[in-house]
């Protein structure tokens, strides 16, 4: 008997011209322009612009947990300027990051919260902090006041290159950065004592370098630690019973 017939097969577009309905249906399905709420099976609720059927220019896209982001969209990317929220609970929601997007990564400049309320205010590259930024460690909520403060380079979502890091204990840090750490020339302020060390750091050690007062121009060299046996008498009587003992 064969597959019975759904309903037509050709729809009619106007003076005389038709189209294969499977065409007409596909056709409507793709998206473009501004379009209202459209639901995914994953959870997921947009609203705003599309092109070829991808999330392109202005748009909302509600996430299943709750989070949002509002802003530009580039081939079903965020790209471009926009902002993502976090769920709060009971209706609210708090900045996680504002700014430049690309590809679907933080990229250019922007601001960043973490759930600590800590700050990160710079460049972005790849999603990862990358370039010139200020972060703020611990301190007040919403701006880090009263916590620690670094501002300077970064690189892979790391400190690197040149950097100043003010702590809340009013001591404070001038120099070169490397994964993370003090690494390279850099100057240490010690608020409380009044001194600073001027020198060579590896992995946040001080290797070699001067420490001086503030601004008095003179260093005193640090000295390097004396390195000696312990009762070196008796270790070498107890040698020297060793060797007697085993040539016997």
């Amino acid at each position: 008997m064969g597959i019975p017939n759904d309903g037509p097969t050709v729809m009619s577009l106007g003076d005389g011209a038709t189209e294969q309905l499977w065409k007409t249906r596909d056709r409507l399905a793709q998206k473009a322009g501004q379009r209202s709420n459209v639901y995914f099976v994953t959870g997921e609720v947009y609203k705003g612009h599309w092109k070829d059927n991808k999330k392109d220019g202005k748009g909302t896209l509600m996430y299943r947990n709750g989070d949002k982001y509002e802003g530009e969209w580039r081939a079903g990317k965020r790209d471009g300027q926009g902002t993502m929220w976090v769920n709060v609970g009971n209706g609210r929601y708090t900045v996680e990051y504002s700014g430049g997007w690309q590809e679907g990564k933080t990229h250019g400049f922007g601001i960043l919260y973490n759930e600590y309320g800590e700050k990160y205010e710079g460049y972005f590259e790849n999603g990862k902090r990358h370039g010139k930024g200020r972060q703020t460690y611990g301190g007040r909520p919403i701006d880090g006041f009263g916590g620690d403060v670094y501002d300077g380079e970064w690189a892979a979502g790391m400190r690197e290159g040149y950097g100043v890091l003010q702590m809340t204990n009013g001591d404070r840090y001038e120099g070169q950065w490397a994964q993370d750490l003090k690494n390279g020339a850099g100057t240490y302020y010690y608020a409380q004592k009044g001194k600073k060390y001027e020198g060579v750091w590896k992995d946040d050690i001080a290797r070699c370098g001067s420490y001086s007062a503030y601004n008095s121009g003179v260093g005193e060299a640090l000295p390097l630690p004396v390195l000696q046996m312990a009762q070196p008498e008796e270790v070498l009587a107890a040698r020297k019973a060793e060797v007697t003992s085993a040539s016997c």
